[in-house]
Protein backbone atom coordinates (compact mmCIF):
# COMPACT_ATOMS: atom_id res chain seq x y z
CA UNK A 1 0.00 0.00 0.00
CA UNK A 2 0.97 3.60 -0.54
CA UNK A 3 1.61 5.49 2.64
CA UNK A 4 3.96 8.43 2.26
CA UNK A 5 5.24 7.55 -1.17
CA UNK A 6 5.01 4.90 -3.87
CA UNK A 7 4.70 1.13 -3.42
CA UNK A 8 7.26 0.36 -0.76
CA UNK A 9 8.68 -3.18 -0.67
CA UNK A 10 12.04 -4.95 -0.46
CA UNK A 11 12.07 -5.85 -4.15
CA UNK A 12 11.51 -2.23 -5.16
CA UNK A 13 14.30 -1.08 -2.82
CA UNK A 14 16.71 -3.66 -4.28
CA UNK A 15 15.97 -2.53 -7.83
CA UNK A 16 16.45 1.09 -6.80
CA UNK A 17 19.82 0.28 -5.24
CA UNK A 18 21.06 -1.48 -8.37
CA UNK A 19 19.93 1.41 -10.59
CA UNK A 20 21.56 3.91 -8.24
CA UNK A 21 24.85 2.01 -8.19
CA UNK A 22 24.97 1.68 -11.99
CA UNK A 23 24.16 5.40 -12.48
CA UNK A 24 26.77 6.42 -9.90
CA UNK A 25 29.44 4.34 -11.65
CA UNK A 26 28.58 5.64 -15.11
CA UNK A 27 28.28 9.28 -14.09
CA UNK A 28 31.52 9.11 -12.07
CA UNK A 29 33.37 8.00 -15.21
CA UNK A 30 31.76 10.78 -17.29
CA UNK A 31 32.51 13.44 -14.65
CA UNK A 32 36.13 12.35 -14.25
CA UNK A 33 36.71 12.34 -18.01
CA UNK A 34 35.04 15.74 -18.45
CA UNK A 35 37.02 17.40 -15.65
CA UNK A 36 40.26 15.92 -16.97
CA UNK A 37 39.56 17.56 -20.31
CA UNK A 38 38.46 20.87 -18.78
CA UNK A 39 34.80 20.59 -19.78
CA UNK A 40 32.95 21.85 -16.71
CA UNK A 41 29.55 21.97 -18.40
CA UNK A 42 29.52 18.22 -19.07
CA UNK A 43 30.95 17.50 -15.61
CA UNK A 44 28.35 19.51 -13.74
CA UNK A 45 25.67 18.26 -16.10
CA UNK A 46 26.55 14.67 -15.24
CA UNK A 47 26.51 15.45 -11.54
CA UNK A 48 23.17 17.18 -11.95
CA UNK A 49 21.82 14.14 -13.78
CA UNK A 50 22.97 11.86 -10.96
CA UNK A 51 21.33 14.10 -8.37
CA UNK A 52 18.15 14.07 -10.41
CA UNK A 53 18.09 10.27 -10.61
CA UNK A 54 18.82 10.02 -6.88
CA UNK A 55 15.98 12.43 -6.10
CA UNK A 56 13.57 10.52 -8.35
CA UNK A 57 14.36 7.13 -6.83
CA UNK A 58 14.02 8.41 -3.27
CA UNK A 59 10.95 10.48 -4.02
CA UNK A 60 9.16 7.30 -5.07
CA UNK A 61 9.32 6.12 -1.46
CA UNK A 62 9.75 9.33 0.58
CA UNK A 63 7.61 12.27 -0.54
CA UNK A 64 8.84 14.43 2.35
CA UNK A 65 12.37 13.96 1.06
CA UNK A 66 11.31 14.93 -2.46
CA UNK A 67 9.55 18.12 -1.35
CA UNK A 68 12.53 18.98 0.86
CA UNK A 69 14.80 18.71 -2.20
CA UNK A 70 12.49 21.04 -4.14
CA UNK A 71 12.70 23.58 -1.29
CA UNK A 72 16.49 23.32 -1.01
CA UNK A 73 17.02 23.60 -4.77
CA UNK A 74 14.71 26.59 -5.09
CA UNK A 75 16.78 28.51 -2.52
CA UNK A 76 20.19 27.49 -3.86
CA UNK A 77 19.79 27.24 -7.64
CA UNK A 78 21.04 30.79 -8.34
CA UNK A 79 24.00 30.41 -6.01
CA UNK A 80 24.93 27.14 -7.70
CA UNK A 81 24.74 28.75 -11.13
CA UNK A 82 27.11 31.50 -10.03
CA UNK A 83 29.48 29.00 -8.43
CA UNK A 84 29.60 26.57 -11.36
CA UNK A 85 29.66 29.35 -13.98
CA UNK A 86 27.52 27.23 -16.27
CA UNK A 87 24.15 27.70 -17.88
CA UNK A 88 22.97 24.27 -16.78
CA UNK A 89 19.18 24.53 -16.26
CA UNK A 90 19.04 23.55 -12.61
CA UNK A 91 15.56 25.04 -12.42
CA UNK A 92 14.39 22.27 -14.74
CA UNK A 93 15.31 19.76 -12.04
CA UNK A 94 12.86 21.54 -9.72
CA UNK A 95 10.12 21.34 -12.36
CA UNK A 96 10.74 17.64 -13.03
CA UNK A 97 10.81 16.79 -9.33
CA UNK A 98 7.52 18.63 -8.79
CA UNK A 99 5.94 16.76 -11.71
CA UNK A 100 7.05 13.42 -10.29
CA UNK A 101 5.94 14.20 -6.74
CA UNK A 102 2.53 15.40 -7.90
CA UNK A 103 2.10 12.22 -9.95
CA UNK A 104 3.03 10.05 -6.95
CA UNK A 105 0.60 11.96 -4.70
CA UNK A 106 -2.21 11.49 -7.22
CA UNK A 107 -1.45 7.76 -7.61
CA UNK A 108 -1.18 7.39 -3.84
CA UNK A 109 -4.60 8.93 -3.22
CA UNK A 110 -6.11 6.60 -5.84
CA UNK A 111 -4.59 3.46 -4.31
CA UNK A 112 -5.65 4.48 -0.81
CA UNK A 113 -9.10 5.59 -2.02
CA UNK A 114 -8.52 9.08 -0.61
CA UNK A 115 -9.04 12.50 -2.09
CA UNK A 116 -6.73 15.49 -2.13
CA UNK A 117 -8.33 18.30 -0.17
CA UNK A 118 -9.53 20.98 -2.59
CA UNK A 119 -11.17 23.80 -0.66
CA UNK A 120 -12.14 27.24 -1.94
CA UNK A 121 -8.50 28.34 -2.04
CA UNK A 122 -7.43 25.26 -4.00
CA UNK A 123 -10.31 25.86 -6.42
CA UNK A 124 -9.44 29.52 -7.07
CA UNK A 125 -5.76 28.59 -7.42
CA UNK A 126 -6.62 25.99 -10.09
CA UNK A 127 -8.87 28.50 -11.84
CA UNK A 128 -6.08 31.10 -11.86
CA UNK A 129 -3.63 28.53 -13.26
CA UNK A 130 -6.15 27.62 -15.98
CA UNK A 131 -6.59 31.31 -16.84
CA UNK A 132 -2.82 31.55 -17.31
CA UNK A 133 -2.85 28.50 -19.57
CA UNK A 134 -5.55 30.09 -21.74
CA UNK A 135 -3.21 33.03 -22.35
CA UNK A 136 -1.54 30.89 -25.05
CA UNK A 137 -4.50 31.93 -27.23
CA UNK A 138 -4.10 35.66 -26.50
CA UNK A 139 -3.75 37.28 -29.96
CA UNK A 140 -1.67 40.13 -28.50
CA UNK A 141 0.95 37.84 -26.96
CA UNK A 142 4.53 38.36 -28.15
CA UNK A 143 6.16 34.96 -27.76
CA UNK A 144 5.15 31.36 -27.08
CA UNK A 145 8.52 30.87 -25.33
CA UNK A 146 7.69 33.65 -22.89
CA UNK A 147 4.32 32.02 -22.20
CA UNK A 148 6.00 28.67 -21.59
CA UNK A 149 8.55 30.26 -19.23
CA UNK A 150 5.76 31.70 -17.07
CA UNK A 151 3.59 28.58 -17.20
CA UNK A 152 6.50 26.58 -15.76
CA UNK A 153 6.48 28.86 -12.72
CA UNK A 154 2.69 28.66 -12.34
CA UNK A 155 2.83 24.87 -12.64
CA UNK A 156 5.55 24.56 -9.99
CA UNK A 157 3.74 26.88 -7.56
CA UNK A 158 0.44 25.02 -7.98
CA UNK A 159 2.11 21.60 -7.80
CA UNK A 160 4.00 22.42 -4.59
CA UNK A 161 0.74 23.50 -2.95
CA UNK A 162 -1.12 20.27 -3.79
CA UNK A 163 1.94 18.13 -3.02
CA UNK A 164 2.07 19.72 0.43
CA UNK A 165 -1.64 19.11 0.95
CA UNK A 166 -1.10 15.47 0.01
CA UNK A 167 1.97 14.99 2.21
CA UNK A 168 0.93 16.71 5.46
CA UNK A 169 -0.61 14.04 7.70
CA UNK A 170 0.25 15.19 11.21
CA UNK A 171 1.54 18.06 13.31
CA UNK A 172 4.97 16.44 13.14
CA UNK A 173 4.92 16.89 9.36
CA UNK A 174 4.01 20.55 9.84
CA UNK A 175 6.86 21.04 12.30
CA UNK A 176 9.32 19.27 9.99
CA UNK A 177 8.72 21.58 7.03
CA UNK A 178 8.36 24.67 9.19
CA UNK A 179 11.74 24.13 10.85
CA UNK A 180 13.34 23.17 7.53
CA UNK A 181 12.17 26.50 6.07
CA UNK A 182 13.58 28.36 9.07
CA UNK A 183 16.93 26.52 9.06
CA UNK A 184 17.44 27.08 5.32
CA UNK A 185 16.65 30.79 5.68
CA UNK A 186 18.93 30.99 8.70
CA UNK A 187 21.75 29.63 6.53
CA UNK A 188 20.94 32.29 3.92
CA UNK A 189 21.01 34.94 6.65
CA UNK A 190 24.39 33.83 8.01
CA UNK A 191 25.91 33.88 4.53
CA UNK A 192 24.48 37.35 3.88
CA UNK A 193 26.09 38.57 7.09
CA UNK A 194 29.35 36.90 6.00
CA UNK A 195 29.19 38.87 2.73
CA UNK A 196 28.77 42.07 4.73
CA UNK A 197 31.65 41.38 7.11
CA UNK A 198 34.15 39.78 4.71
CA UNK A 199 32.99 40.81 1.23
CA UNK A 200 32.03 38.80 -1.81
CA UNK A 201 33.90 35.69 -2.90
CA UNK A 202 35.83 35.91 -6.20
CA UNK A 203 33.20 34.03 -8.22
CA UNK A 204 30.49 36.40 -6.90
CA UNK A 205 32.51 39.48 -7.83
CA UNK A 206 33.04 38.02 -11.29
CA UNK A 207 29.29 37.46 -11.66
CA UNK A 208 28.50 41.03 -10.58
CA UNK A 209 30.71 42.60 -13.25
CA UNK A 210 30.06 40.05 -16.00
CA UNK A 211 26.29 40.51 -15.77
CA UNK A 212 26.26 44.30 -15.34
CA UNK A 213 24.87 44.06 -11.80
CA UNK A 214 27.13 46.81 -10.47
CA UNK A 215 24.61 49.66 -10.72
CA UNK A 216 21.90 47.57 -9.03
CA UNK A 217 24.02 46.24 -6.18
CA UNK A 218 26.14 49.29 -5.32
CA UNK A 219 23.90 52.04 -3.89
CA UNK A 220 24.40 54.78 -1.33
CA UNK A 221 28.11 53.97 -1.24
CA UNK A 222 27.67 50.35 -0.13
CA UNK A 223 27.14 46.90 -1.61
CA UNK A 224 23.73 45.29 -1.28
CA UNK A 225 23.98 41.67 -0.09
CA UNK A 226 22.16 38.81 -1.80
CA UNK A 227 23.44 35.61 -0.12
CA UNK A 228 22.74 32.57 -2.36
CA UNK A 229 19.65 34.13 -3.95
CA UNK A 230 19.09 35.90 -7.26
CA UNK A 231 19.35 39.38 -5.79
CA UNK A 232 19.09 41.57 -2.68
CA UNK A 233 15.39 42.33 -3.25
CA UNK A 234 14.13 38.78 -2.80
CA UNK A 235 16.75 38.13 -0.10
CA UNK A 236 15.54 41.13 1.91
CA UNK A 237 11.87 40.20 1.55
CA UNK A 238 12.48 36.59 2.60
CA UNK A 239 14.52 37.70 5.60
CA UNK A 240 11.73 40.08 6.64
CA UNK A 241 8.79 37.69 6.36
CA UNK A 242 10.53 34.58 7.74
CA UNK A 243 12.14 36.71 10.46
CA UNK A 244 8.70 37.99 11.51
CA UNK A 245 7.38 34.42 11.27
CA UNK A 246 10.02 33.27 13.77
CA UNK A 247 9.26 36.06 16.23
CA UNK A 248 5.51 35.34 16.11
CA UNK A 249 6.10 31.62 16.65
CA UNK A 250 8.18 32.42 19.72
CA UNK A 251 5.14 33.99 21.42
CA UNK A 252 3.14 30.76 21.33
CA UNK A 253 5.98 28.25 21.78
CA UNK A 254 5.88 26.47 25.16
CA UNK A 255 9.23 24.72 24.79
CA UNK A 256 11.99 26.99 26.11
CA UNK A 257 14.49 25.41 23.72
CA UNK A 258 12.44 26.15 20.61
CA UNK A 259 11.41 29.59 21.90
CA UNK A 260 15.08 30.55 22.07
CA UNK A 261 15.63 29.00 18.63
CA UNK A 262 12.81 31.07 17.09
CA UNK A 263 13.95 34.33 18.73
CA UNK A 264 17.57 33.73 17.73
CA UNK A 265 16.65 32.83 14.13
CA UNK A 266 14.32 35.81 13.75
CA UNK A 267 16.91 38.21 15.12
CA UNK A 268 19.65 36.92 12.78
CA UNK A 269 17.33 37.15 9.76
CA UNK A 270 16.29 40.72 10.54
CA UNK A 271 19.96 41.57 11.06
CA UNK A 272 20.78 40.19 7.61
CA UNK A 273 17.78 42.04 6.15
CA UNK A 274 19.40 45.41 6.91
CA UNK A 275 22.36 44.57 4.66
CA UNK A 276 20.12 44.08 1.61
CA UNK A 277 19.14 47.79 1.44
CA UNK A 278 15.69 46.62 0.33
CA UNK A 279 13.31 49.32 1.52
CA UNK A 280 10.23 47.18 0.92
CA UNK A 281 11.58 44.66 3.43
CA UNK A 282 12.06 47.42 5.99
CA UNK A 283 8.39 48.43 5.72
CA UNK A 284 7.27 44.82 6.16
CA UNK A 285 8.76 44.65 9.66
CA UNK A 286 6.42 47.18 11.38
CA UNK A 287 3.54 46.03 9.17
CA UNK A 288 3.96 42.47 10.44
CA UNK A 289 4.17 43.59 14.07
CA UNK A 290 1.04 45.72 13.71
CA UNK A 291 -1.02 43.02 11.97
CA UNK A 292 -0.06 40.40 14.56
CA UNK A 293 -1.06 42.71 17.41
CA UNK A 294 -4.44 43.48 15.79
CA UNK A 295 -5.13 39.82 14.96
CA UNK A 296 -4.43 38.47 18.45
CA UNK A 297 -5.54 41.43 20.62
CA UNK A 298 -3.79 39.92 23.64
CA UNK A 299 -2.59 42.30 26.32
CA UNK A 300 0.99 40.99 26.61
CA UNK A 301 1.39 40.87 22.82
CA UNK A 302 -0.04 44.38 22.42
CA UNK A 303 2.44 45.71 25.01
CA UNK A 304 5.47 44.01 23.43
CA UNK A 305 4.45 45.01 19.89
CA UNK A 306 3.80 48.56 21.10
CA UNK A 307 7.31 48.77 22.56
CA UNK A 308 8.81 47.44 19.31
CA UNK A 309 6.88 49.96 17.22
CA UNK A 310 7.99 52.83 19.49
CA UNK A 311 11.61 51.65 19.14
CA UNK A 312 11.23 51.53 15.34
CA UNK A 313 9.74 55.03 15.36
CA UNK A 314 12.72 56.30 17.34
CA UNK A 315 15.13 54.73 14.81
CA UNK A 316 13.22 56.37 11.95
CA UNK A 317 13.28 59.91 13.38
CA UNK A 318 16.73 59.82 15.02
CA UNK A 319 19.62 61.31 13.02
CA UNK A 320 22.34 58.89 11.91
CA UNK A 321 25.48 58.62 9.79
CA UNK A 322 25.18 54.85 9.39
CA UNK A 323 24.42 54.07 5.70
CA UNK A 324 22.28 51.03 6.58
CA UNK A 325 20.14 53.00 9.02
CA UNK A 326 19.91 55.91 6.56
CA UNK A 327 18.47 53.65 3.87
CA UNK A 328 16.12 52.15 6.48
CA UNK A 329 14.82 55.63 7.32
CA UNK A 330 14.19 56.53 3.65
CA UNK A 331 11.81 53.55 3.33
CA UNK A 332 9.30 55.45 5.46
CA UNK A 333 9.61 58.68 3.46
CA UNK A 334 8.47 57.61 -0.03
CA UNK A 335 7.89 61.16 -1.25
CA UNK A 336 11.61 61.82 -0.82
CA UNK A 337 12.54 58.61 -2.65
CA UNK A 338 13.44 59.17 -6.31
CA UNK A 339 12.77 55.53 -7.23
CA UNK A 340 9.26 55.76 -5.75
CA UNK A 341 8.50 58.82 -7.87
CA UNK A 342 9.77 57.04 -10.99
CA UNK A 343 7.47 54.11 -10.26
CA UNK A 344 4.47 56.41 -9.89
CA UNK A 345 5.31 57.99 -13.25
CA UNK A 346 5.65 54.57 -14.91
CA UNK A 347 2.32 53.41 -13.48
CA UNK A 348 0.60 56.53 -14.80
CA UNK A 349 2.11 55.80 -18.24
CA UNK A 350 0.97 52.16 -18.35
CA UNK A 351 -2.52 52.66 -16.89
CA UNK A 352 -4.25 53.30 -20.27
CA UNK A 353 -2.81 50.02 -21.63
CA UNK A 354 -4.21 48.10 -18.66
CA UNK A 355 -7.63 49.75 -18.84
CA UNK A 356 -8.04 49.05 -22.55
CA UNK A 357 -6.89 45.38 -22.39
CA UNK A 358 -9.06 43.38 -19.94
CA UNK A 359 -7.31 40.11 -20.92
CA UNK A 360 -3.83 41.62 -20.98
CA UNK A 361 -1.09 41.65 -23.57
CA UNK A 362 -0.01 38.05 -22.93
CA UNK A 363 2.32 36.33 -20.50
CA UNK A 364 5.81 37.79 -20.56
CA UNK A 365 4.77 40.94 -22.41
CA UNK A 366 6.80 43.11 -20.05
CA UNK A 367 9.94 42.93 -17.93
CA UNK A 368 12.76 40.39 -18.12
CA UNK A 369 10.85 37.84 -20.23
CA UNK A 370 9.94 40.41 -22.85
CA UNK A 371 13.53 41.63 -23.04
CA UNK A 372 14.76 38.05 -23.61
CA UNK A 373 12.05 36.49 -25.77
CA UNK A 374 10.55 39.54 -27.52
CA UNK A 375 13.15 42.35 -27.44
CA UNK A 376 11.42 44.30 -30.20
CA UNK A 377 7.98 44.27 -28.58
CA UNK A 378 6.15 47.38 -27.42
CA UNK A 379 6.90 47.10 -23.70
CA UNK A 380 10.12 45.07 -23.74
CA UNK A 381 12.04 47.89 -22.07
CA UNK A 382 9.29 48.96 -19.66
CA UNK A 383 10.13 48.23 -15.99
CA UNK A 384 6.96 47.16 -14.12
CA UNK A 385 8.74 47.33 -10.73
CA UNK A 386 5.68 45.69 -9.21
CA UNK A 387 4.25 42.18 -9.40
CA UNK A 388 0.72 43.55 -9.47
CA UNK A 389 1.51 45.93 -12.31
CA UNK A 390 3.19 43.08 -14.17
CA UNK A 391 0.15 40.82 -13.68
CA UNK A 392 -2.18 43.61 -14.84
CA UNK A 393 -0.14 44.09 -18.04
CA UNK A 394 0.28 40.37 -18.77
CA UNK A 395 -3.20 39.13 -17.77
CA UNK A 396 -5.24 42.33 -17.90
CA UNK A 397 -7.30 43.89 -15.15
CA UNK A 398 -9.47 40.75 -15.18
CA UNK A 399 -6.40 38.62 -14.49
CA UNK A 400 -5.35 41.02 -11.72
CA UNK A 401 -8.78 40.53 -10.15
CA UNK A 402 -8.31 36.73 -10.17
CA UNK A 403 -4.78 37.15 -8.82
CA UNK A 404 -6.04 39.25 -5.90
CA UNK A 405 -8.84 36.72 -5.26
CA UNK A 406 -6.22 33.99 -4.78
CA UNK A 407 -4.52 35.97 -2.03
CA UNK A 408 -7.77 37.25 -0.50
CA UNK A 409 -9.12 33.69 -0.21
CA UNK A 410 -5.95 32.49 1.50
CA UNK A 411 -5.98 35.42 3.94
CA UNK A 412 -9.67 34.83 4.66
CA UNK A 413 -8.97 31.17 5.45
CA UNK A 414 -6.11 32.12 7.74
CA UNK A 415 -8.09 34.67 9.74
CA UNK A 416 -11.24 32.54 10.01
CA UNK A 417 -9.34 29.44 11.06
CA UNK A 418 -7.29 31.39 13.61
CA UNK A 419 -10.51 32.20 15.47
CA UNK A 420 -12.19 28.81 14.94
CA UNK A 421 -9.46 26.31 15.91
CA UNK A 422 -9.08 25.28 19.55
CA UNK A 423 -5.54 23.89 19.75
CA UNK A 424 -3.19 26.66 20.97
CA UNK A 425 -0.25 25.49 18.86
CA UNK A 426 -2.34 25.39 15.67
CA UNK A 427 -3.79 28.80 16.53
CA UNK A 428 -0.25 30.18 16.84
CA UNK A 429 0.65 28.64 13.48
CA UNK A 430 -2.34 30.26 11.84
CA UNK A 431 -1.45 33.70 13.23
CA UNK A 432 2.15 33.36 12.01
CA UNK A 433 1.31 31.97 8.56
CA UNK A 434 -1.48 34.49 7.94
CA UNK A 435 0.94 37.28 8.79
CA UNK A 436 3.47 35.83 6.31
CA UNK A 437 0.85 35.75 3.55
CA UNK A 438 -0.19 39.36 4.23
CA UNK A 439 3.42 40.58 4.21
CA UNK A 440 4.22 38.71 1.01
CA UNK A 441 1.12 40.13 -0.67
CA UNK A 442 2.14 43.61 0.50
CA UNK A 443 5.60 43.15 -1.04
CA UNK A 444 3.99 42.35 -4.39
CA UNK A 445 2.93 45.95 -4.93
CA UNK A 446 6.33 47.70 -4.81
CA UNK A 447 8.40 44.70 -6.01
CA UNK A 448 8.31 41.79 -8.45
CA UNK A 449 8.36 39.38 -5.54
CA UNK A 450 6.88 36.29 -7.22
CA UNK A 451 10.06 34.33 -7.85
CA UNK A 452 10.76 30.61 -7.51
CA UNK A 453 12.86 31.18 -4.38
CA UNK A 454 10.00 32.74 -2.44
CA UNK A 455 6.95 31.10 -4.01
CA UNK A 456 7.99 27.54 -3.14
CA UNK A 457 8.04 28.59 0.52
CA UNK A 458 4.71 30.42 0.22
CA UNK A 459 3.11 27.45 -1.55
CA UNK A 460 4.27 25.07 1.21
CA UNK A 461 2.88 27.43 3.85
CA UNK A 462 -0.43 27.69 1.96
CA UNK A 463 -0.64 23.89 1.81
CA UNK A 464 0.03 23.63 5.54
CA UNK A 465 -2.67 26.23 6.24
CA UNK A 466 -5.18 24.12 4.30
CA UNK A 467 -4.40 20.99 6.33
CA UNK A 468 -4.02 22.55 9.79
CA UNK A 469 -7.75 22.86 10.40
CA UNK A 470 -8.11 19.10 9.88
CA UNK A 471 -5.43 18.48 12.50
CA UNK A 472 -7.11 20.65 15.12
CA UNK A 473 -7.53 18.85 18.44
CA UNK A 474 -6.34 15.54 16.96
CA UNK A 475 -4.01 13.49 19.12
CA UNK A 476 -3.38 10.87 16.45
CA UNK A 477 -0.09 10.67 14.59
CA UNK A 478 -1.87 10.61 11.21
CA UNK A 479 -5.22 11.53 9.74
Amino acid sequence: MLRNGFINNDKQKTINNYILFFCLLLISLITSYALANGNKIIAFGALGLFCGIYVILNALNFLKFGLSIVLILSLSVNGLKRLTETGFPLGTLVDLTCSLLLLVVLIGTKFNKQKIVIDSFGSILLFYAFYNILQVFNPKANSILSWFHHIRVIFTITSVYFITVGIIKSIKDVEFFLRLIIILNLILAFYGIYQELYGFLPYETKWIYSTNQYSLLYTFGKWRKFSFLSGPMIFGILMAIIGVLCLILSFGEKSKRFKIFYIFSGTVMLWAMFYTSTRTAYVLLPAGILFFAILTLKKNILIICGILLVALTFVIVAPTNNPNLYIFKTAFKPKDDASFLVRKHNQAFIRPYIQSNPFGLGLGSVGFSAAVYAPNSLLSSFPPDSEMVKVAIDLGWLGLFFYCMVWFTLLKHGIENYFSVKDSKIKNYYSAFTCVILLYLTSNYPQEAVQMESMVIISIIAGIMTKLKYLDNQNKETL
